[in-house]
């Protein structure tokens, strides 16, 4: 029997890979998918995590996960790594670029960042998305349906942040807006959107070491979200699940804030 909760989507025969998808919010949507019927394919750096999320399935859906351990950050061997999943999901239906990063890195004062940082951030979070679209693009050409749908954030179209991580978020923004126009595709039911979370509470969050180190600015942060908390990572799982299914088939080209209204009150935690 379903939780009142569940969204009852079916996605037997579908495919997905997903970067990132081993921890944190890319957990959650995995979870949502395989739940749905999807087999799926993730990669991460961290190779402990991918096997921890495996192991965590029962022994049917495990049979449905495929994993490889692969830095986003670097060039190297991303064919390798495409070929892969290529491989083991025969075809892939659903693209989740979901991988990123870099928010905190670099240095307050500006001038005090080089470039190497802005292009860092830029490859770990457009760059990758950028990559893997135009490599899943050409199967679901052939196979006249697919789901493309990239994780930026609400620092992509707000003010807030550090402007290397913001520039990469809104090119990622960007992509998919662009993409949405492509006829060649989109008379083809392929759809791209993007979601910009806010502030997602998870375990290894920045969000979860302020907790730890500063209770209070974390307690007054998330009292002036105007829903009184940070989103839950299963609730932007659950709308990579809408996305992904029929119900969805006229959403595209947009980017769907889910941020409890938060855009934006970073005031004292940009300071």
């Amino acid at each position: 029997m379903k939780k009142k909760d569940e969204i009852n989507i079916n996605l037997n025969n579908k495919n997905a890979l997903i970067s990132g998808g081993s921890s944190g919010i890319g957990s959650s949507i995995a979870q949502s998918l395989l739940k749905s019927g999807c087999k799926i394919g993730i990669f991460s750096r961290d190779l402990d995590n991918l096997y921890k999320f495996k192991k965590k399935q029962n022994k049917d859906l495990q049979k449905k996960i495929y994993i490889y351990k692969y830095d986003a950050t670097k060039e190297e061997n991303f064919q390798e790594m495409y070929d892969y999943f290529n491989n083991k999901l025969s075809k892939i239906d659903i693209l989740i670029n979901n991988v990123g990063g870099g928010g905190t890195w670099g240095n307050v004062d500006y001038e005090k960042t080089d470039f190497f940082t802005w292009e860092e951030v830029f490859n770990k979070n457009f760059k990758i998305s950028y990559k893997l679209t135009m490599n899943v693009l050409k199967d679901m050409l052939r196979s006249n349906w697919g789901r493309i749908i990239t994780v930026s954030s609400i620092y992509g179209k707000e003010f807030g942040g550090r402007p290397w991580f913001n520039s990469a978020k809104a090119a990622q923004i960007s992509l998919m807006k662009n993409l949405s126009h492509y006829d060649k595709a989109t008379k083809k039911n392929i759809t791209f959107n993007s979601i910009s979370p806010g502030a997602t509470f998870t375990k290894k969050s920045g969000w979860a070491k302020l907790k730890k180190e500063n209770s209070k600015k974390f307690k007054a942060f998330e009292k002036s979200i105007p829903v009184g908390k940070f989103v839950n990572a299963d609730d932007i799982g659950k709308l990579v699940l809408f996305l992904c299914s029929d119900f969805s088939k006229s959403i595209n080209g947009t980017n769907i804030t889910i941020d409890g209204g938060e855009s934006i009150s970073y005031w004292y935690w940009v300071k």
